[in-house]
């Protein structure tokens, strides 16, 4: 899971079931998961990363990353749960925020980026389904970005120098603050994903 804190400074930190008991929720239809000892079952402790940013400016991102060895074609679909809340109430409202994750080769001339707008949790309940609401579950199809990449390469014999290898491509290009965004730059490849960021753009 992932908790997004907040609305140029970013302060990563983690929060889990066991050591912020009473204030964090595991999201709806998450099992902790449980090792089998000699003589006893124990439950692994469920946790998030969180990410606290203050004074963010217009159309500015504040991320953190890690670098991974990691496959992803055997996989189906990417699916994080995430969660908004204000530092100050009020401070910040539904689809103010846009949550950011990219994975790729590197960061800067080879990943796929997705991002969705998020919805604003107040302080106070602790409803798992007020916690992580739904429309905040990120759940991309891993073929589409596939298909992204290959849509991009087809669009730039006619796009008049519009569209290029190493911009930023999107999907869709509609402005509908409602949609998932997928975009594409350089040539990255689910088969070698060796860094993955998470942020948050305002």
């Amino acid at each position: 899971g992932v908790r997004l804190v907040g609305s140029e400074m970013c302060i990563r930190d983690r929060v889990n079931i066991e050591q912020n008991e009473g204030r964090y929720v595991v999201p709806p239809g998450i099992v902790r998961e449980q090792l089998q000892g000699t003589s006893t079952i124990q439950q692994q402790n469920e946790q998030s990363v969180s990410i606290k940013v203050t004074n963010l400016e217009p159309n500015e991102t504040r991320a953190i990353y890690k670098n991974v060895i990691v496959d992803l074609r055997m996989y189906k679909k990417l699916q994080l749960f995430l969660h908004a809340e204000p530092i100050i109430t009020g401070s910040v409202s539904d689809n103010d925020l846009v949550a950011v994750v990219r994975l790729g080769t590197d960061l800067d001339e080879n990943f796929y980026q997705i991002e969705i707008p998020l919805k604003i949790s107040q302080n106070g309940s602790l409803a798992p389904s007020n916690v992580w609401p739904e429309a905040n579950n990120l759940e991309a199809i891993l073929e589409q970005l596939g298909q992204l990449k290959l849509q991009r390469d087809a669009s730039i014999p006619n796009s008049g120098g519009a569209i290029a290898v190493n911009t930023l491509f999107p999907f869709p290009s509609s402005s509908d603050p409602k949609e998932l965004i997928l975009r594409v730059k350089g040539n990255p490849t689910l088969a070698a994903i060796r860094t993955l960021m998470l942020g948050v753009k305002n």
